[in-house]
């Protein structure tokens, strides 16, 4: 597939080069250096087996003390394909799994493993990008910026499978895993797409079936001049087969005077969890700044990947004083926690119940989930462990974000 490498390395030939160099020499671990993260070579000169997994250590992204909040809105961009016939006859169809309320209580949840997926496209066929390649992916969500508000970081974070590998099913869908690493982004001000190509490394997963990806870009000016209204991503790839998924996420800080004083807080990272691994993979989250007195006001939200509904997962938060918590609500109950929803029920967050084009009530595999926790927390609060303890359920994780109340 011709992909939107910068025009210096869009021929042929020195596309192949920089491709076969990337792909086998070991990625930069750590995630808050650019440089290192782009730069993929081997300072040996022999090349290595490609490894089966690579994880990024969780990290502060963006944090600050601020009257404001952190907010997030996102979309999924692959989904279940209706035409083709189910992978499992207890499965509800296709376009009935689309519309699945969490958390299904008594019925069948639809889930990615049980489907033949297709891309959503909303821009539709004939549509080209800014460097002229077809729209093949697209999807979009509205962004509600108060007024008088001023942003102060944002980040877009998209993640999905680059290969599918079913022997049973006699499939065997690969993708480059450097053809995965940018996206078109729309903004209210933009006029068209813009291209955005990653900034830090490339968290990935190549253990069977679905090969698994997530990564992330700075895109605080574009969101600084777009302000309100609808953001779109499109051309973000991902391997089409059964169990494919693909989501992406807007993750914005602003401060507006007319918001309590709060610690803002982003880390990021990617860290798997494989189906029945029979460990617990921990994130530890540090800098947290909590009250020393009263109750402690808490939003907690987090973006994961492959999170399949009715497959009772658990996440556990860990602070270093006081007691342990599961993460849960209505949507997500605490035994199926990561379940292929887009939420935010934060009545008071400006992008409550936020809109979204295609607005599937299941995202077949994709979860960006805003937590309402308050008195949950010790006052002295500084770090936090979330545990994602062993299931028969695979997931991974991409990025978690704090809104502490430091005054009432």
């Amino acid at each position: 597939m011709y992909r939107r490498f910068p025009v210096p390395l869009r021929r042929r030939g020195l596309l192949a080069v920089v491709a076969a160099s990337a792909l086998f020499a070991p990625l930069a671990a750590a995630a808050s250096s650019a440089d290192a993260a782009v730069a993929r070579g081997n300072p040996g000169g022999h090349q290595r087996g490609v490894p089966t997994e690579h994880n990024v250590p969780f990290s502060t992204r963006w944090s600050a003390d601020l009257h404001g909040t952190v907010t997030s809105v996102g979309n999924s961009i692959v989904t279940c394909d209706p035409a083709k016939p189910k992978r499992y006859p207890d499965a509800p169809d296709c376009l009935t799994a689309r519309h699945q309320v969490p958390p299904t209580l008594g019925t069948r949840a639809g889930r990615n493993n049980d489907y033949w997926m297709q891309y959503i496209n909303i821009d539709g066929p004939g549509h080209k990008g800014p460097l002229g390649d077809p729209i093949y992916s697209s999807s979009s969500a509205e962004f509600k910026l108060p007024p008088n508000s001023e942003v102060k970081f944002a980040r877009l974070y998209w993640g999905g499978t680059y290969g599918i590998v079913i022997p049973d099913k006699h499939v065997n869908v690969q993708k480059n895993i450097n053809d995965v690493d940018e996206v078109y982004f729309r903004t209210p001000k933009t006029h068209g797409y813009v291209n955005i190509k990653r900034d830090t490394a490339i968290g990935f997963d190549a253990t069977d079936p679905d090969h698994s990806y997530a990564t992330s870009a700075d895109v605080t000016d574009l969101v600084r001049a777009g302000g309100d209204g609808t953001y779109e991503v499109a051309d973000l790839d991902a391997a089409m087969a059964i169990d494919a998924w693909g989501g992406w996420s807007l993750v914005v800080a602003y401060e507006n005077c007319d918001k309590p004083l709060r610690h803002l807080q982003v880390w990021d990272g990617y860290q798997h969890q494989a189906i029945n691994s029979g460990k617990t993979v921990a994130v530890s989250l540090d800098g947290l700044h909590t009250p020393a007195t009263g109750t402690v006001g808490l939003r907690l939200g987090q973006i994961t990947y492959d999170g399949d509904r009715g497959w009772n997962d658990r996440v556990e938060v860990v602070p270093n004083v006081g007691s342990p918590f599961a993460l849960g609500d209505r949507l997500s109950p605490v035994d199926d926690v990561q379940n292929s929803v887009l939420a935010d029920n934060d009545p008071h967050d400006s992008n409550f119940q936020w809109r979204r084009n295609p607005d599937y009530a299941n995202t077949l595999g994709y979860d960006n989930h805003r937590f309402l926790l308050d008195g949950r927390l010790a006052n002295g609060t500084t770090n936090l462990t979330i545990d994602y303890p062993s299931t028969g359920e695979g997931t991974n994780i991409g990025a978690v974000y704090a809104v502490v109340d430091l005054a009432r």
